[in-house]
């Protein structure tokens, strides 16, 4: 999966989810803690650190989009989403989850701007 460069009208759009054709529906994925959370829990991966999203198996794969999807349908299962997966539409679900994803990261501060809960201070600064 490449990287993809996200518009900021797109972050902004994405930051209530990136909409997939996926199961027959168009469906929102969300990547929230919860939603990494549930990767951890899947997959074992450690998703804080970065490493967690890269070179995933199927299985990861598979646990990446069903995580998303958990914010909108806490019901569907890890199952029922590998089903809807193929390669006939692997490429765009992909496309669809670099960009969720991306729109989920968090930005980092620019310097001189000032510590707030969506810019804690780095560790080691004072005030």
């Amino acid at each position: 999966m490449e990287s993809e460069e996200v518009s900021a009208t797109e972050v902004e759009a994405a930051r209530g989810g990136v909409l997939v054709e996926i199961g027959g529906e168009s469906r929102r994925l969300v990547y929230d803690f919860n939603a990494l959370a549930s990767i951890e829990e899947a997959t074992g991966r450690n998703m804080l650190d970065g490493s967690g999203w890269l070179k995933p198996k199927a299985k990861d794969f598979r646990a990446f989009v069903w995580a998303g999807l958990l914010h909108d349908w806490p019901e569907v299962t890890l199952e029922q989403v590998g089903r809807w997966l193929s390669e006939a539409n692997l490429q765009d679900v992909a496309a669809a989850f670099v960009r969720a994803r991306a729109a989920s990261s968090p930005k980092p501060a620019k310097e001189g701007k000032a510590a707030s809960p969506a810019n804690p201070p780095k560790r080691g600064s004072r005030g």
